[in-house]
């Protein structure tokens, strides 16, 4: 098929280009296995000037593009390559790709992310993960026509590890429990997932901020109402995400880890570190620091130093998620090496991983707080931010309803 397409390069890329271009303004149609339709773009993309992929990024937009797709039988679903979930979760940015896993098939929707009919946010807010849940939700997986597509971007499968019969005994507030070490592997993949998600959420916040708000606005200045979703969104970060990634998550992994790998550990050891943590001063000073930038914002006599702030911020927030997800796949990475051995041969490594994470926390309570003290925040600026105030339940926006006795 490449040699067919290349063959006729010029002629097609006279019928392809737009009317506007002095071209024909063509449509494309095509029809069959989703092998075949694959190989025919890849190929229409190769006699393109400049950008392929832009070509059909154009074609879909101006209504040019039409394809029914179908899926053959290709064998054993496990056959061809197989990754790794260490592989999976470090392709959720821009540089490395898009990669998504589902059904266990590992698919790159690095282009698919341009031209997905519901816009690029729903496919970047699953990057990197196992998206099978948010596929099935919408019943895409009924449809025979995307089903059949997506086979078009399948590169491999994940591969299954072996633990065999293997357990151990654990001990959480419940009580003493016995669990498969699939079991511990699962927590471990279900914690490098939620900092994927994490990861995915964040970066769709921050983007805002390089995006045009207001006509004629410059997508690279800082504006008041960019600085303002900025700091709301490094609030909910602090609340919502880290606390219960820490508090919840990370606690429990490390529980079940602890019983697997050294269950003569006190598992309190991670309460006693966190308490310490949470004691320090700097952990005060950021948690505080929100309602004191909040206040210079709404003054508006620094706004300089609020903006500065705000992008430390963003910046600081999102370098933590990286750490934390470098941490925790140094763990992910014993289970894919040492299989049904990794607790003798790799218990040591699971502990480490866990506490760097703890650790990544740590450090970034203090970069934080240097931070702050640098642009002039301190203890003594501290605003207690006041509480959200209880939902009265306004009819019409999405409160009970108050009905009469």
């Amino acid at each position: 098929m490449d040699d067919v397409i290349r063959a006729e390069a010029d002629a097609l890329w006279e019928l392809l280009r737009s009317t506007d271009e002095g071209g024909h303004g063509a449509h494309v149609y095509v029809c069959g296995s989703a092998r075949f339709a694959a190989a025919v773009l890849r190929a229409l993309t190769g006699i393109v000037p400049g950008d392929g992929g832009e070509l059909l990024r154009q074609l879909v937009a101006d209504g040019r593009l039409a394809q029914d797709v179908f899926t053959t039988y290709l064998g054993h679903a496990q056959q061809g390559p197989r990754f790794e979930v260490s592989d999976l979760a470090q392709h959720n940015t821009p540089d490395a790709g898009y990669w998504m896993a589902i059904g266990g098939a590992v698919f790159d929707v690095s282009e698919f992310i341009h031209l997905h009919i519901g816009g690029p946010h729903i496919i970047r807010n699953h990057v990197g993960l196992d998206a099978t849940a948010a596929y099935r939700k919408v019943l895409h997986h009924a449809q025979a026509e995307i089903d059949a597509q997506l086979a078009m971007y399948q590169i491999g499968h994940l591969r299954r590890l072996q633990f065999g019969a293997r357990w151990g005994v654990v001990l959480t507030e419940d009580g003493l429990h016995a669990l498969p070490l699939e079991e511990l592997f699962r927590t471990w993949v279900r914690f490098v997932y939620l900092l994927v998600g994490m990861e995915n959420a964040l970066t769709a916040d921050y983007g805002f901020t390089t995006s045009v708000a207001t006509s004629g606005e410059d997508p690279r200045e800082l504006t008041p109402f960019k600085a303002q979703y900025i700091l709301e969104a490094h609030r909910r970060f602090l609340v919502s995400y880290l606390d219960g990634l820490v508090q919840e998550d990370l606690r429990t992994l490390w529980q079940l880890t602890v019983g697997f790998c050294d269950p003569h550990l006190d598992i309190r050891s991670f309460d006693t570190d966190l308490a310490d943590m949470s004691a320090r001063p700097d952990v005060a000073l950021v948690r505080h620091c929100v309602p004191a930038v909040k206040e210079l914002l709404l003054d508006g006599d620094d706004f300089r130093r609020a903006a500065a702030l705000c992008r430390i911020f963003a910046r600081v927030d999102v370098q933590l998620l990286r750490e934390l997800k470098t941490a925790a796949l140094e763990g992910i990475r014993a289970f894919e090496i040492h299989e049904a051995d990794v607790v003798e041969r790799a218990g040591a490594t699971l502990l480490n991983a866990a506490r760097e994470t703890l650790a990544a926390v740590s450090a970034y309570y203090r970069r934080l707080a240097e931070q702050a003290r640098g642009h002039g925040i301190t203890a003594a600026d501290a605003v207690v931010e006041e509480a959200i105030p209880p939902d009265r339940g306004l009819p019409g926006h999405g409160g009970p309803l108050q009905l009469p006795d």
